[in-house]
């Protein structure tokens, strides 16, 4: 958003699958990791709510987390500077995910912490794991089922959704990768179920536009918390992280600016 208005940029990275080309309004786009945003979004709540304490280590919510993990804040897995390492090959996603969430837990109980916490950014997955299994222990209820109702359903969305299966075929735009010079379609990786909800996302670009527009205006949390969630995570070296307690972090002249990336193939961001 630039000035009070949505502003669109296009990507060579997706192409309609029904007419070759042609992309509209309706259009359906996977989103990728944008979808972190709804969980960072549900977060702010808990925080202005008092009921989730960023300074407050993860263990405090969620129990079962490899031992190494146990001092490990809310705000470093927010921030993404918690040094968890990834629960799955990153350079081979046909390989099988753990089931679940415990399953795990229990696969990175012996495995070493990838940095010391709180000293450089590292993205991972699993940190956005962890960042659910606390929404749903301070709300009982799944996080899909709360980034429907709290965010999607309040802002009267209709072309959003947080899963691939469920998408429209027919307004579904296709993701591509080149290879060779020519562009290849993407295989959709099987996300298990404890990621869907911010890996499997989809939307239209006027709703997502919507929802930015929404967080921006204080719709779910003042204002003011977003002044105070929106500032990157201080290393105690003096430097600065990347995120802003899960939202990228960027300045440029007098403007500021917080959003997120997916799958290398879309940025949105909201300057101010």
């Amino acid at each position: 958003m630039r000035n009070g208005k949505i502003v669109y940029q296009g990507s060579a990275g997706t192409r309609s699958t029904t007419t070759g080309g042609h992309v509209d309004a309706d259009t359906v786009f996977p989103i990728f990791s944008v979808g972190k945003l709804f969980v960072a979004t549900l977060i702010f709540e808990q925080v202005e709510a008092g009921t989730i304490d960023l300074d407050s280590p993860a263990s405090r919510y969620v129990s079962g987390m490899p031992p190494a993990w146990s001092a490990i804040t809310v705000r470093q897995f927010l921030s993404q500077v918690s040094g968890v390492p990834d629960f799955f090959d990153t350079s081979d996603l046909n390989k099988p995910f753990p089931v679940n969430r415990s399953a795990m837990f229990e696969q990175l109980r012996d495995v070493p912490l990838a940095e010391v916490p709180g000293t450089r950014s590292r993205y991972t997955l699993t940190n956005t794991v962890v960042l659910c299994a606390i929404l749903e222990a301070v709300s009982g209820k799944p996080a899909a089922e709360l980034i429907r109702r709290r965010l999607i359903d309040r802002l009267e969305l209709r072309n959003i959704w947080l899963d691939r299966a469920e998408v429209p075929a027919n307004r579904l735009a296709g993701s591509y990768h080149g290879e060779r010079g020519a562009l290849v379609p993407d295989q959709p990786i099987d996300w298990p179920d404890y990621t869907k909800s911010f890996s499997d996302v989809h939307a239209t670009a006027g709703d997502l536009a919507h929802f930015l527009d929404a967080v921006a205006d204080g719709f779910f949390v003042r204002r003011s918390t977003l002044d105070q969630l929106w500032r990157p995570y201080a290393f105690a070296n003096g430097n600065t992280g990347i995120f802003a307690n899960a939202w990228e972090y960027g300045e440029s002249g007098a403007w500021r600016e917080v959003g997120h990336d997916g799958g290398a193939k879309l940025r949105v961001r909201t300057l101010f």
